[in-house]
């Protein structure tokens, strides 16, 4: 069934050709022709076009340029089944997040997409298949809201972290994917809606947050710094369990006495922060607040979102921790009272077999 379908073309490597200095993204104009040369499905859907005003490099986005995206979804949302936006993959993880939490109630599927190979590259690139699966997403009709689409799996926005920068297998994610057709080679749908509410739209304000991330016996002479830069909030990249150096103590009380809401990840890039270890109790004594599984670009953005609108620190506080607590797995269900233990599974021994053998 053809679907009214909109792309966004704000640059990355999907639509980059080479140069003597390197690649640089495509004119909108040739990139358009392109798209429609490579992806022939398009012509089966009513498609509408959309460039950014800066066509550019993803190391080089800024919030405002992703309040632009946002704006160009909110303002083709009503007469579009889906949108599709291109972005690159160096702050994909950043993008997707930000726009995000720039909506919600969305009730149609939003689908970034970026590719680790140019569209030029052919047979190499895997800017085609990208594509098709984030068309994909949006025809079959089974999800809803901010989506990325990447190396045949579909994640949520907000799970995604960048680990590799040679590989078609770029991201992964803290939780398992929506979709994953590589792993199960079968047209795998879900429904999924982040938020029931009503549809919003609010673009993000930039806060000063520092992530500070630490070392083995760090004691960094300008923490102090920080806090005399009236952050927003804080977050503390910690080592394992989002552990914490003693020497940073101080630095916490100051930050408390001011109302400065701290978190802490852990600087492994799947780790989780917590109160595992006594020394991190220690830190979480002195406020800070673990988030979990939470990736770098999911805190930094959901931080960014809440500070935008205007919430207390213990409000901040709170939908934080809400946030992280989605992201962690279920707890073990737990055997009924009344159930009967399970008896152990026995391993036969060399000389039971042996006997086996002889009978």
């Amino acid at each position: 069934m053809s679907k009214n379908i909109v792309v966004i073309y704000s640059g990355g490597t999907f639509g980059m050709q080479e140069t003597d200095r390197g690649l640089r993204p495509l004119s909108p104009s040739d990139f358009k022709d392109l798209l429609g040369l490579r992806i022939r499905a398009l012509a089966d859907h009513n498609v509408t076009f959309v460039n950014t005003d800066r066509i550019i490099d993803s190391s080089q986005a800024t919030i405002s340029d992703w309040n632009k995206i946002g704006e160009y979804v909110d303002r083709h949302y009503t007469d579009a089944d889906g949108l599709i936006v291109i972005h690159g993959t160096d702050t994909m993880d950043y993008f997707c997040a930000a726009l995000d939490a720039m909506f919600t109630g969305l009730d149609k599927p939003v689908v970034c997409v970026g590719s680790m190979k140019s569209l030029i590259s052919v047979p190499e690139t895997d800017a085609i298949d990208n594509f098709q699966l984030a068309l994909n997403t949006i025809t079959e009709d089974c999800l809803r809201g901010v989506l990325f689409a990447f190396d045949g799996k579909v994640f949520q926005p907000d799970t995604i972290f960048k680990y590799k920068t040679q590989s078609h297998d770029a991201f992964r994610s803290v939780v398992p994917p929506l979709v994953d057709r590589v792993l199960s080679g079968l047209k795998t749908c879900f429904t999924f809606i982040s938020e029931q509410e009503r549809y919003r739209f609010l673009p993000l304000k930039k806060h000063y947050i520092p992530f500070i991330t630490f070392t083995p016996g760090d004691d960094d002479p300008y923490l102090q710094c920080r806090l005399d830069m009236a952050p927003g909030a804080i977050v503390l990249e910690g080592l394992g369990n989002g552990n914490i150096p003693a020497t940073a103590h101080d630095f916490l009380k100051d930050a408390q006495k001011r109302g400065i809401p701290v978190f802490a990840i852990s600087a492994a890039p799947e780790g989780v922060a917590d109160a595992t270890y006594e020394v991190g109790s220690r830190s979480h004594d002195l406020g800070v607040v673990p988030l979990g599984l939470m990736p770098r670009a999911a805190c930094l953005m959901k931080l960014q979102k809440y500070l935008t609108r205007n919430l207390p620190a213990s409000g901040i506080i709170d939908m934080m921790r809400a946030e992280a607590d989605k992201l962690m797995p279920p707890p073990p269900r737990q055997a009924p009272v009344d159930a009967a233990p399970q008896q152990p599974e026995t391993v036969p021994t060399e000389s039971a077999l042996s006997r086996r053998a002889q009978s």
